[in-house]
């Protein structure tokens, strides 16, 4: 059985007068979406690392971030226009989960437009202005929508098995990768796994600089980062495991890889005490999804994959620093508080995604 044939998504499966996009359509998508994710991590590593080169809108790294929309942009216009050209009109044209990824064409195209308008008349943004811009934010959500498409056509397909083949599962994993890189990349400046300055050489001395309420500023700044981090990686985790039964290695690309993306492109170098311990973080999460079947109808293994995960998590991170990055700067209290912190916010997330159902009386009933 081919992938094609494995997926169940074939070209002129009609629901409704619509059709879904097959499986190899669907890998176009994110293998083109992954274009315009490269564009955007090189053009944060030049602004990152090369400050000084960035002084108009036409750089070779914007022309790769839209070198890639003009890709994806185009492909979906191409999918639209063959179902109208077989006959289909309107909303009938766009395949099946592909409504919003068209939407996001035009937001994303609007926001580049605007930013281009931006650069010119107020010059180049740096450091967390860059990423709170207004235009920035439109081409965030113009390109979540976009690289987000094929995750979105599997999720309506119920001819899509809740715990698909990885070759099937394929286009769906990349997509998850693909809007997840784009969300953790404008959330940088507090992004826990690879903005916190937990290093101890770092936090000495900015100590001996600032005295003990720098310390606690950096505690505080520390603290808000890795829960505010770990809310999207427990979310996006949840989110995922309620449709499907994700294949081995979906946390291992969604932690690890992205953490080295992060760090590559912030640093300009590998950072071995943050990647090494999210990859192992990653393949822990795969094996308890495929050991504990969490999903929310299984309660308990659902509680304890929202919990644990946090915790292996965030004890990896911290333990990577300690014995691959020199030591850790925070106090003990804070570093191993903080990691059951994320395991209790996990839990409470695991409970607001999926509440305890009451139990009625009998003559309530």
């Amino acid at each position: 059985m081919n992938a094609t044939q494995s997926s169940a998504r074939l070209e002129g499966q009609r629901l409704t007068g619509r059709v879904y996009a097959s499986w190899r359509s669907d890998f176009l998508t994110i293998v083109l979406g992954l274009w315009l994710i490269a564009g955007l991590f090189v053009d944060g590593y030049a602004h990152n690392n090369l400050r000084g080169s960035l002084e108009t809108f036409f750089t070779p790294w914007h022309a790769v971030l839209y070198s890639g929309f003009t890709a994806c942009a185009t492909w979906i216009a191409w999918l639209v226009f063959q179902q109208a050209r077989a006959g289909r009109r309107g909303l009938d044209a766009i395949p099946i989960g592909y409504e919003w990824g068209l939407a996001g064409v035009f937001i994303f195209g609007l926001g580049g437009f605007g930013d281009m308008i931006w650069h010119t008349v107020f010059g180049i943004e740096v450091g967390t202005s860059a990423l709170l811009s207004p235009t920035h934010l439109m081409l965030l959500t113009g390109g979540v929508l976009i690289v987000s498409t094929p995750l979105r056509s599997a999720w309506l397909n119920t001819s899509v098995a809740r715990a698909p083949s990885f070759i099937a599962f394929l286009p769906a994993l990349l997509s998850v990768f693909g809007a997840y890189s784009f969300i953790v990349f404008m959330q940088m400046y507090s992004w826990g796994m690879t903005s916190v300055p937990d290093g101890k050489g770092y936090v000495d001395w900015l100590v001996l600089n600032g005295g003990s309420q720098m310390l606690e500023h950096l505690h505080r700044e520390a603290a808000s980062g890795i829960l505010y981090s770990n809310v999207i990686m427990i979310g996006a985790a949840l989110l995922l495991l309620r449709r499907f039964k994700t294949p081995f290695g979906m946390f291992t690309l969604l932690y690890g890889v992205n953490t080295l993306m992060m760090s590559a492109m912030l640093n300009g170098q590998l950072s071995l005490e943050r990647t090494i311990p999210a990859l192992a973080a990653g393949l822990i999460a795969d094996l308890l999804v495929q050991i504990l079947e969490p999903r929310p109808e299984r309660v308990v293994a659902w509680r304890v994959f929202a919990g644990v995960v946090p915790l292996l998590i965030w004890g990896l991170h911290f333990a990577g620093i300690a014995w691959l990055g020199g030591g850790i700067g925070l106090n003990r209290e804070f570093w191993t508080g903080i990691t059951v912190m994320t395991g209790l916010s996990g839990l409470l997330l695991s409970v607001l995604v999926t509440p305890v159902a009451p139990v009625l009386s009998s003559a309530e009933g």
